[in-house]
């Protein structure tokens, strides 16, 4: 069987959450069938469109510049330059089976020009990007949330990200109508997608909530390697060592992390460390708010760390005893929080979203109000007055799915598609015996 992996960035130019899950997920695939990955990526000294072949640790890639270079905000989500360069790649590829992982930057035609070959297509939702124009965040400017998408709400997002794109004169509220017609695009596309895989049932609800059909919808976290926290070694703490706190992650704002530092600043003991690790932008949209999180990161024993290859992941969380994941979005199925499980390391974490489905309060962490730093500081100082509860906490962590048993799944479906079986079902439950959001 011959697998096409999509996604709209890859390693090691970048590294979060989706691409590091392809990566690991294609290379576990590629023990049994032949993968291929096809991913875009911002490089403005290349010209748009432009197309290179190359291979990741043997793992063979397509590569199409995609500079963000648009006219019209319609070209955001629909681009027939990329659908004839991707038709080109599938054609001479000839997979078996199309797996989207991401289609930003990409084009959402591009599920239709997989059906036209003939080729199942596969989607795993990693957030709301399909209902969501601001970053598939489902989140405002102001940092509120949104449950829904509303046309009329939506458009002032719009207004503030894309004013400088062509929206065409249609009435009264132009950008409402341009909203309007992207949520049609996403349910266009639905029609060419033979099944999604959602890792959190909170995200497939909202989509269910959103029209989407959930008979097609399947909930299944995405899987992780073990290996590298299987030299992870958890001591006995000495009574008098500080508990170190951390956060890993991207340092934008969505994540929360001004949550955090404005929490750990109000502590008034000394019995602990707060260590940041993240890439610290010093240019584009995020440079700003980096700056702000230094400068409101008064305490001395708030330490910002540089980021780090992915190798090296198990070292970081050995350095830590408690991860904080204050995200103020809803999350789908944080890939830190698992890692932190494969760790050992207790969890503290937003009470929405994928977040509480995987912290569970005493089971792995803990939970605090989304976006309360009151409420973060005193689940932190639960922990400081009772250290013992931390491995307490971590002990009762739920299991972690691993990439292995996530490729098996993914290749039973595969082949159901592939011989043009519709999934019953409970597939997913049957396959290993339990939930299936493991």
């Amino acid at each position: 069987m011959k697998i096409v992996q999509a996604i709209h960035q890859f390693l090691p130019q970048n590294v979060a959450g989706s691409e590091i899950y392809t990566y690991r997920l294609s290379k576990e695939l590629a023990k049994r069938h032949p993968v291929h990955v096809i991913y875009s990526e911002v490089n403005p000294c290349e010209k748009q469109g432009s197309v290179y072949e190359g291979s990741l640790n043997r793992l063979p890639f397509t590569r199409i510049v995609c500079n963000y270079a648009y006219r019209t905000f319609e070209e955001t989500y629909r681009n027939t330059a990329v659908e004839a360069i991707f038709e080109r790649v599938l054609k001479r590829e000839r997979p078996d089976v199309l797996h989207l992982q991401h289609l930003q930057t990409f084009s959402w035609g591009l599920p239709a020009v997989a059906k036209r070959l003939g080729i199942p297509v596969v989607f795993t939702l990693h957030e709301y990007y399909l209902l969501c124009l601001r970053g598939g965040q489902l989140i405002k400017a102001d940092r509120t949330t949104c449950c829904e998408a509303v046309p009329e709400v939506c458009a002032a997002c719009l207004r503030e990200r894309f004013s400088h794109l062509e929206i065409p004169r249609t009435g009264p509220n132009p950008e409402a109508d341009a909203v309007r017609g992207r949520l049609a695009a996403a349910r266009a596309l639905v029609t060419h997608v033979d099944r999604f895989v959602s890792p959190s049932a909170f995200l497939r609800d909202t989509f269910v909530r959103a029209g989407f059909p959930s008979d097609r919808i399947l909930v299944s976290d995405n899987g992780l390697d073990p290996t590298p926290f299987r030299s992870v070694s958890r001591p006995r703490r000495d009574s008098l060592a500080p508990i170190r706190f951390g956060f890993v992650g991207s340092l934008v704002d969505y994540k929360g992390v001004h949550v955090a530092i404005e929490a750990m600043n109000s502590l008034s003991r000394g019995d602990w460390e707060f260590r940041v690790f993240g890439k610290r932008f010093r240019e584009g949209e995020h440079a700003p708010y980096v700056a702000s999180l230094e400068r409101a990161a008064t305490n001395p024993r708030i330490q910002f760390r540089d980021a780090f290859d992915p190798v090296d992941v198990a070292g970081v969380f050995s350095s830590i005893d408690v991860l904080i994941v204050p995200s103020i979005w809803f999350e789908n199925s944080p890939l830190t929080i698992n890692e932190a499980f494969l760790a050992g390391v207790a969890v503290i974490a937003s009470d929405q979203g994928g977040m509480a489905e995987r912290v569970r309060d005493g089971k792995g962490g803990l939970l605090f109000r989304t976006g309360d730093a009151a409420d973060l500081r005193r689940q932190v100082e639960r922990l400081l007055d009772d250290p013992g509860l931390i491995a307490t906490l971590a002990a009762n962590a739920p299991r972690v799915k691993t990439i292995e048993e996530n490729a098996t799944e993914l290749l039973a479906l595969y082949e159901e598609l592939q011989a043009g079986r519709r999934p019953r079902d409970g597939w997913f439950r049957r396959l290993l015996g339990g939930s299936p959001h493991r």
